[in-house]
């Protein structure tokens, strides 16, 4: 099975590792703004997060202004993400663990493969950032 890794070098820069290489970043350019992260893959161009509207968290991730991925927050720190392989749109979904942990699962995980995984991985970081920045603004 493959490894991947994401570590943190400060509260605005994340590196998904494999192999021990990296093979993308997830950063932001300013402290207090979540919302327009940079995203960069390698051998991919142009990856970026398009927030849906102002009054919510929704957002979609584009490759090339193609659509890869859907993310949609509904009640109690839920997240589908919807995504489209094989002419076939699958979900995951994210959701905490336990209410009192910060731990996160991924559920409805059955997809052995996906030509965009990395963009999956990275932006569900991106989620769980915006997850608990919502959380300790309550």
């Amino acid at each position: 099975m493959d490894e991947y890794k994401i570590i943190s070098q400060n509260y605005r820069k994340y590196n998904l590792i494999h192999n021990s290489s990296i093979i993308g970043q997830l950063s932001y350019e300013k402290w207090y703004n979540h919302n327009n992260p940079k995203i960069s893959i390698e051998n991919k161009t142009n990856c970026s997060i398009e927030k849906m509207n102002i009054w919510k968290s929704n957002f979609k991730a584009k490759i090339k202004d193609k659509v890869i991925l859907e993310f949609i927050f509904g009640w109690n720190s839920i997240i589908k993400i919807n995504y489209i392989e094989n002419e076939i749109l699958n979900s995951l979904i994210l959701k905490k663990e336990s209410f009192w942990k910060t731990n996160y699962i991924i559920t409805n995980y059955n997809f052995p493969y996906t030509e965009n995984k990395e963009l999956i991985y990275l932006t569900i970081i991106h989620c769980i950032i915006l997850l608990n920045i919502s959380a300790s603004a309550v």
